[in-house]
């Protein structure tokens, strides 16, 4: 795949404008807009291509991202079911309970330091990520008709808040657990889910706007996220329903229904956002080395 637009944290060999112009044709089929290349100014005021200190592949950022909270997860899970059943089972309702939402498993210690450890790990890559999206989005707005480039960047500012709220509430659901102020983990936890779906149903349709012309990775990007999103749509409706069931009318086997549901959802967010080693294969995260420019005492102390 050959994108158009890449910020100063991932970039690949093609050179391109920060500014909008027309599209030309990638040797893979896709459009792409060009941009300048990465520079920075050297003390005798000439320009030079900024070094790179290190490169790290964008798929390598992703599968860490991913099996982070994924990795703590299973392990969360496997730890509270051998060792902390009964805690772990426990609900208000006091009815049959077969298995622990993903609060009760990740709210008891020592397994809440692991949740807490793994989330803390990949929000930062998370945050870039979202930037990198914003970036790429706005970047391929020359492949917009004119007409529509406004709502267009609109649509892609709001997807990118979207994003950003996803990701602290995400935080905010694992530092704030439920067993400590339920309260403020629930209405996290509804912030959180209201922000991944639209966050997801935008990114859809920026996703397909954005791209006139689909490539084979592309197209199987495309894809795989409407899936996970309407996936996502159907457990959401099944999860509150199981809640519902077991909050208001305390049936036994509802919980159990509702963390099954929880966490199919969580895969399926997961994979959501791992979808994005499709949209930037063959991209790097590029750490730079950019020379320091003069200041005016420097020089005031040199003429001396």
């Amino acid at each position: 795949m050959s994108e158009g637009c890449e910020g100063p944290l991932v970039g690949r060999r093609k050179t391109m404008n920060h500014r909008p112009m027309p599209p030309t044709a990638a040797p893979d089929g896709d459009a792409v807009c060009p941009r300048a290349p990465l520079r920075s100014t050297t003390d005798d005021g000439g320009v030079a291509a900024a070094p790179v200190v290190v490169t790290i592949g964008f798929d390598v950022v992703m599968r860490v991202t991913v099996l982070l909270p994924l990795g703590g997860l299973v392990i969360c899970f496997l730890t509270a079911v051998v060792f902390q059943f009964e805690s772990v089972n426990k609900t208000f309702c006091n009815v049959s309970n077969t298995m622990p939402s993903i609060s009760a498993i990740t709210g008891f210690t020592p397994q809440r330091y692991v949740w807490r450890t793994c989330i803390a790990l990949h929000s930062t890559p998370r945050f870039v990520i979202g930037i990198v999206y914003w970036y790429y989005y706005l970047q391929r707005e020359c492949l917009v008709q004119v007409m529509m480039s406004l709502v267009y960047r609109h649509v892609a500012n709001l997807t990118f808040s979207m994003y950003m709220i996803e990701n602290a509430c995400l935080i905010g659901i694992t530092y704030i657990a439920s067993v400590e102020n339920y309260p403020v983990h629930e209405k996290l936890f509804i912030t959180f889910m209201i922000a991944s779906l639209l966050y997801e149903l935008l990114t859809i349709i920026l996703f397909r706007w954005s791209h006139p012309v689909m490539t084979s990775n592309i197209t199987k990007s495309y894809n795989l996220k409407r899936f996970c999103f309407f996936s996502i749509l159907l457990f959401t409706a099944a999860m509150l329903y199981f809640f519902y069931l077991h909050r208001y009318h305390c049936i036994p086997g509802a919980f159990t229904k509702f963390a099954y549901c929880e966490y199919i959802i969580v895969v399926l967010n997961i994979t959501y956002h791992y979808t994005a080693t499709y949209d930037f294969t063959g991209f790097d995260w590029h750490f730079v080395s950019r020379p320091r420019l003069k200041t005016d005492a420097n020089d005031n102390h040199k003429a001396h």
